[in-house]
């Protein structure tokens, strides 16, 4: 008989633990491409400087009318954004755009603008605010942003951000006057009450102030003593009897009493200040 000469090499991993092995690397290759896909595609990387704002596309739908979703499980923007930091968000449910924040450079204010809520009533223009801080009209929001960087949402607010803040010098008064708030209960007095429409009765002392130029006006009246001359430009005089030039010189001295600044503003206003008034004298002398 012949001799069967191929022998079984029983060292040869059987057909079934290839498969295994086989297997279990194409699980391991299969997690780590859901890996890699979940890290790229729903990671959000935000900068120091940078902030992201997140529109949901599934959901609740929001009320006709609505321009921000009232909370996550709504459709459309989100009021909150997310700051610095790494995100995860499903980019079926969510899409987000990444922003550079606001930078208030030093020596400026910012001024935010509501863009979205409640339309006003007629004659206002400052937003109403809501218990939290938040405004729920349009408008010029009453705060001020002071210098620093600010991850505002662009959807809602426009920011206007080169005002400066008012400066009163040494020697000065500043006059405040309230361009918002309800009208004075007696209109016709010169000076109104703290809150009221108009020009206060508090005046501010030298220094800096950061104040919202759309809700305070601050007006600097010049407390100083002021001197003038009134022949220091044309010479002053009259012929006397014999014919003779008579030269005649004078001076006046004056100041602006600091208890009563406000009210000397508001008489002469900021275009007929008291010193514009003797300077007109002094051209008809």
């Amino acid at each position: 008989m012949a001799k069967n000469i191929f022998l079984e090499d029983t060292d040869k991993p059987t057909s079934k633990a290839g498969v295994t092995t086989g297997l279990i690397v194409a699980g391991g290759f299969f997690v780590l491409v859901v890996a890699w896909m979940t890290y790229t595609m729903f990671r959000i990387d935000v900068g120091p400087d940078e902030f992201a704002v997140l529109v949901r596309k599934t959901g609740l739908d929001v009320k006709n009318g609505d321009e921000v979703a009232p909370d996550k499980d709504h459709k459309g923007l989100q009021r909150e954004v997310l700051t610095t930091g790494r995100y995860f968000y499903n980019p079926y449910e969510w899409s987000w755009d990444i922003k550079k924040q606001t930078d208030i450079k030093p020596g400026k204010i910012g001024v935010r603008i509501s863009l979205t809520g409640d339309d006003l009533p007629y004659g206002e223009f400052l937003a109403k605010m809501s218990a939290e801080g938040k405004p729920i009209t349009k408008g010029i929001v009453p705060d001020i942003l002071n210098p620093g960087r600010y991850p505002i949402n662009p959807y809602l607010f426009k920011i206007e951000d080169e005002h400066e803040p008012v400066t009163i010098p040494a020697g000065f008064k500043g006059i405040v006057t309230n361009l918002a708030g309800p009208f004075p209960k007696k209109p016709n007095e010169l000076l109104v009450k703290e809150d009221e429409r108009g020009v206060q009765e508090k005046m501010l002392e030298p220094g800096t102030y950061p104040v919202n130029p759309y809700v305070t006006r601050i007006s600097k009246v010049d407390c100083r003593s002021q001197r003038f001359n009134l022949a220091e430009k044309k010479s002053m005089g009259f012929p006397s009897k014999d014919g003779f030039w008579v030269s005649l010189d004078g001076r006046i001295e004056f100041r602006v009493n600091p208890e009563k600044a406000a009210e000397v503003f508001v008489t002469y206003n900021e275009d007929l200040t008291l010193l514009r008034t003797i300077r007109e004298s002094r051209r008809v002398l």
